[in-house]
C-alpha cells in the first residue's frame, strides 16, 4: 500500500481520485500525520495533487496484521539498535546537513524545502552542548547505525512517516532498526553496576534480542514494519554484513575519544549548501552550541 492508504487504513473516511488524478480524503477526524503529505481544504477534507500522488505511490509501505506487531507506544523512550549499509562521505554530509538537530536553531534552514529533520531517530553530531555530544545514526565517515533511544512514547505511524520522508530524500538508505521494550535501559542496569558494564558490550546481546518487539526495514523504495522474528533475522544479517564493531555505535563513542565529526568548516559548508551565509547564521546562535572547547 502507499502512504495515504496506510495512514487511512481502518478509518471511516473516504479516499477518492478525480478525473485529473488528484487524490482527496474526507473524514470527520483527521490523522495529524496526514499533514505531512496532504493539504487541508476545510475541516473535513484534504487534497494531494496528481504529481505528488504519483511520487508517493512509488514507495511501498508493508506492515503485517496488527496482532503480529507489538508496538512500543507505551514505552517512554525505547532503546533501539540500527545497522545499515555504509554510504559515501558525500552522502553522509548530505544527510547531516538535512537532518541534524543543530539546524533547528536556524529558521532559514528548517523552512528550507531540503531540510528533512527527525521525529524519533535523531542526529546530534554538531551541537556541543548536547549530552552525549557528537553522535547520531549517521556517521561522518558514512557508517549507518546507532545504539540509541527514540523520543517519548513513539507510535508505529511515526516510524513509517519518518523513514518514508528520509528514504525519499536519501534513496540509497538500506538499514534495519530493532526496537525494544526497554525505557532507555533495562531496569537491572540501573540497579547493578556489573549489569551496566555488560549492557554496554556485546555480552548483553542475548538479552537485547529477547527485548526486541518490532523492526523497521528501510530499503529499495520500501518501508517494512517487521514482527520480532523477522526483525531479529534481518538485524543479525545486517550486523554481520555491515557492522563495524560494537563500540562505534555507542552514543558516547566520539565524545569519549574527543573526535569532532563535523568541524567548523564542515558546518559552514552545510550552510553554504543551502545558499546561506554561515557567518551571518552562526552569529545568531550562541557559540557554546557550535564552537569547540567552550563548554
Amino acid at each position: 500500500m502507499h502512504i495515504i492508504e496506510y495512514l487511512t487504513k481502518g478509518k471511516r473516511g473516504k479516499l477518492s481520485l478525480d478525473e485529473a488524478g488528484n487524490l482527496y480524503y474526507e473524514d470527520d477526524f483527521f490523522n495529524w500525520v496526514l499533514d505531512y503529505f496532504m493539504l487541508s481544504i476545510d475541516d473535513r477534507q484534504c487534497f494531494m495533487s496528481r504529481e505528488d500522488y504519483e511520487k508517493y505511490a512509488a514507495y511501498e509501505i508493508i506492515c503485517p496484521d496488527e496482532q503480529d506487531i507489538k508496538d512500543v507506544s507505551h514505552v517512554r523512550r525505547p532503546y533501539y539498535r540500527m545497522r545499515g549499509k555504509k554510504v559515501t562521505r558525500q552522502q553522509a554530509f548530505d544527510i547531516i546537513r538535512r537532518t541534524d538537530n543543530f539546524f533547528r536553531n536556524s529558521n532559514k534552514v528548517t523552512n528550507h524545502p531540503e531540510y528533512v529533520g527527525n521525529i524519533n531517530f535523531d542526529n546530534w553530531l554538531i551541537e556541543k552542548n548536547h549530552y552525549p555530544s557528537g553522535y547520531g545514526w549517521i556517521h561522518a565517515d558514512g557508517t549507518v547505525g546507532a545504539n540509541a533511544i527514540t523520543q517519548k512514547y513513539p507510535e508505529t505511524e511515526e516510524f513509517v512517516v519518518e523513514w518514508l520522508l528520509k528514504l525519499m530524500a536519501f534513496p540509497y538508505l538500506d538499514l534495519i532498526i530493532a526496537i525494544t521494550c526497554w525505557d532507555e535501559v533495562p531496569w537491572e542496569v540501573m540497579e547493578d553496576e556489573n549489569e551496566r558494564k555488560r549492557f554496554y558490550s556485546p555480552a548483553y546481546d542475548e538479552k537485547f534480542y529477547d527485548a526486541v518487539r518490532l523492526g523497521i526495514y528501510v530499503h529499495d523504495q520500501k518501508i517494512e514494519i517487521l514482527d520480532r522474528k523477522s526483525t531479529l533475522k534481518k538485524y543479525k544479517e545486517y550486523e554481520k554484513q555491515y557492522g563495524e564493531g560494537f563500540e562505534k555505535y555507542q552514543s558516547d563513542y566520539y565524545m569519549k575519544r574527543e573526535i569532532e565529526q563535523v568541524s567548523q568548516s564542515d558546518l559552514e559548508a552545510c550552510f553554504a549548501a543551502y545558499g546561506l551565509d554561515a557567518e551571518e547564521e552562526l552569529r545568531q546562535i550562541p557559540e557554546y552550541v557550535w564552537k569547540k572547547g567552550l563548554l
